[in-house]
């Protein structure tokens, strides 16, 4: 277990690394304008919850320039997962684009990674979306508290990679 997740965090570390854009400009007084298409909403899929028995899918709204809502429903033969969270966008890109951070809660019944019987959870994340020709990758790592029904809470990291289709 203790190698998926290894596995799976160096491969968000990796996305994370690639998809941050800096660009240098020769006249800090010049202003850039972003003429790409800002598309409103995103459907996507967790790339990584198979390895967990699970599959997920996030559906997230742009309000306005910074502020996103998304939704994930997270599911298995065991039960099923919502996780809403605001997105706040950080970078000078319109969101649902740039770095974020958001936090999010978790209301479930049945399943959880490091936990079968976690009913509630929360914390906040930090990551980057990126949208290129309809194509969004998003990945995304921060602290999780969960606790449930049971006598067992935990700590852990939660963290994932989306794929989707902005439209």
């Amino acid at each position: 277990m203790n190698k998926k997740i290894l596995y799976s965090l160096s491969i968000l570390m990796f996305i994370l690394l690639v998809s941050i854009n800096v660009k240098a400009q020769e006249n800090s007084d010049t202003l850039v304008y972003h003429t790409e298409t800002v598309y409103n909403n995103i459907i996507k899929a967790d790339i990584f919850s198979p390895l967990a028995g699970m599959i997920a899918f996030a559906y997230e709204r742009s309000f306005n320039n910074t502020l996103s809502g998304q939704i994930e429903v997270r599911g298995s033969a065991n039960g099923i997962i919502l996780t809403p969270e605001l997105r706040v966008y950080l970078s000078i890109l319109n969101a649902p684009q740039g770095v974020f951070v958001a936090p999010w809660i978790r209301i479930g019944k049945g399943i959880s990674l490091f936990q079968r019987d976690s009913n509630f959870g929360g914390g906040i994340c930090v990551g980057v979306q990126t949208v290129k020709k309809r194509i969004a990758i998003s990945a995304f790592i921060g602290p999780a508290i969960y606790a449930g029904s049971g006598k067992r809470s935990a700590t852990v990291l939660r963290g994932g990679v989306f794929l989707g289709y902005a439209f």
